[in-house]
């Protein structure tokens, strides 16, 4: 089985080629009941699976009532996360052990696709996380509107804290963010 709709690599760029894999002007959709409880909702891979690929490039792209949306763990520093729109039921971003910068500009967790009962269950979620990140050696998140989701979760794990910096992004009343 593919862990993720679309399965990216990391590959060893030629001396001088600080480049990794890009994903760009894409738009992944999903499947889900018209239920109200996230519990009726139906887990599918992540719609982005890039573990430990580092300088990974996402522009352009929209992901619609996923499960998982962008599954970043492992060593994927100098990754840009650019002009993504999202729905996620679970994790939007999943971030944990990289060991460089990591980029994050105009992201909007917003519930793109969605009926109104998946709406309902979006916004009354108290698991679901459009940005969950542990060990990042430095977060960069601009210019971004979280509307859905629980909160946008800052945690420690047994790879280590996250260094984070956000400016000018938007926490909608009911998206907070925690710090853990």
């Amino acid at each position: 089985a593919t862990p993720g709709i679309l399965h990216v690599r990391g590959y060893v760029a030629p001396p001088g080629n600080e480049k990794g894999p890009a994903v760009c002007h894409l738009s992944i959709a999903f499947d889900q009941p018209d239920v109200s409880s996230i519990a009726g909702l139906t887990v599918y891979v992540p719609a982005i699976y890039a573990q430990a690929t580092a300088r990974l490039h996402v522009q352009h792209v929209r992901i619609v009532r996923a499960w998982d949306g962008i599954d970043i763990r492992g060593n994927t520093g100098g990754t840009v996360i650019q002009n993504v729109e999202m729905s996620a039921f679970n994790k939007g971003i999943d971030i944990d052990g990289a060991l460089d910068s990591i980029y994050i500009d105009t992201f909007h967790a917003w519930p793109f696709g969605c009926t109104f009962n998946q709406q309902t269950a979006l916004l009354a979620s108290t698991t679901t996380y459009p940005i969950h990140c542990a060990r990042v050696d430095d977060l960069k998140i601009a210019n971004s509107l979280f509307l859905t989701g629980y909160k946008v979760r800052f945690y420690t794990s047994g790879n280590g804290p996250c260094w984070v910096t956000m400016s000018h992004c938007t926490l909608h009343t009911g998206c907070g963010y925690s710090q853990e």
